[in-house]
């Protein structure tokens, strides 16, 4: 599982909510085992130029995707404004390319699997061939590991197995550096509908989601984080005794923040109940992190000395804040 804790949309959440979203992907995925270093995003509505380098923070040194590209062969490199590169594993035809294969008809199954091969051989600098079988709330058929012993004993030259995308990444990897195969490089984001839907008319879809999204993301960032940071670092250097520090919260704001970001939900295609359950969350994460801000201010402004500075017959001072 992972990396992602969500799929998000690229586009329309900010850069340190990927971040976020990557890092809790990690902790989640490590209390069950090992985190899948694999880049998927097979379903986002196009892909930021940045993801390389991304990925690359997190030690990912791939990414497998669907949407956003066009006619480009299943492996090349993508790479970043800065540099940075990963080794693409294009699904050129969708991240469920097999999932009509008849695994209740072993015969027909080896024939259309074969099919399926066939379409990725032709764009395929590697004879490692890619082949999803399945798609969004399909459950894996009981026959599954039955039929692939048959369509691996019936079809000619071909060895098919019941494999992971880690396997296939390692696969590939291997095979390329063997015969040295000379891959093409695309850089910066991925915004071609040619082979697929980008569906650009979401970017405008709801804008309620989009406003207040963007207003959640700003109060966490540049407000309830760095201020709440700052009066833990203050008290700690005075006598007023350090203050409770809030990450643990804050942390839970940015997984109920996270909740809105899958990329049906902020670009706002799904149905009314979907979006209607979406302005609960916002409220919540909005109220802590207003609250969190508050209680970091008023510590702060509590240890700003303004006695020796205040004009004669003066009764209060102001403090002001600065978020940039």
């Amino acid at each position: 599982i992972g990396p992602w804790h969500i799929l998000p949309d690229m586009f329309l959440v900010g850069p340190e909510a990927h971040v976020r979203n990557l890092l809790e992907g990690d902790r989640q995925a490590r209390r069950f085992g090992p985190k899948m270093c694999i880049g998927y995003m097979p379903d986002s509505f196009g892909h930021i130029g940045q993801m390389p380098q991304m990925l690359r923070g997190f030690g990912i040194d791939n990414a497998s995707l669907w949407r956003g590209l066009d006619d480009q062969p299943t492996e090349f490199w993508w790479q970043s404004p800065d540099g940075s590169r990963v080794l693409m594993h294009y699904l050129r035809d969708s991240y469920s390319n097999g999932a009509a294969l008849n695994a209740t008809v072993p015969e027909q199954f080896a024939d259309q699997l074969k099919k399926e091969a066939d379409l990725l051989a032709a764009h395929s600098p590697v004879s490692d061939l890619l082949v999803m079988f399945g798609t969004d709330h399909m459950e894996p058929p009981r026959t599954t590991s039955s039929v692939i012993q048959f369509a691996n004993e019936h079809l000619a030259d071909t060895h098919v197995i019941h494999s992971t995308l880690p396997a296939y990444h390692a696969a590939v990897v291997g095979e390329i550096e063997r015969e040295h195969c000379e891959l093409t490089t695309v850089t910066g984001e991925l915004r071609s509908s040619k082979r697929s839907h980008l569906l650009p008319g979401v970017l405008s879809t709801r804008m309620w989601i989009k406003q207040r999204n963007h207003a959640c993301e700003t109060l966490l960032e540049t407000w309830a984080e760095p201020f709440s940071t700052f009066a833990s670092l203050a008290t700690k250097a005075s006598s007023n005794g350090a203050l409770h520090h809030p990450s643990s919260i804050l942390r839970e704001a940015w997984l109920m923040l996270m909740e809105c970001h899958p990329h049906d939900s902020i670009c706002g295609c799904s149905i009314d109940q979907v979006h209607d359950e979406m302005r609960p969350r916002f409220d919540q994460v909005e109220q802590v992190g207003e609250e969190i801000t508050r209680q970091s201010l008023e510590t702060l402004a509590g240890l700003v000395d303004t006695g020796g500075s205040a004009p004669r017959g003066a009764q209060s001072a102001v403090v002001v804040f600065n978020p940039s």
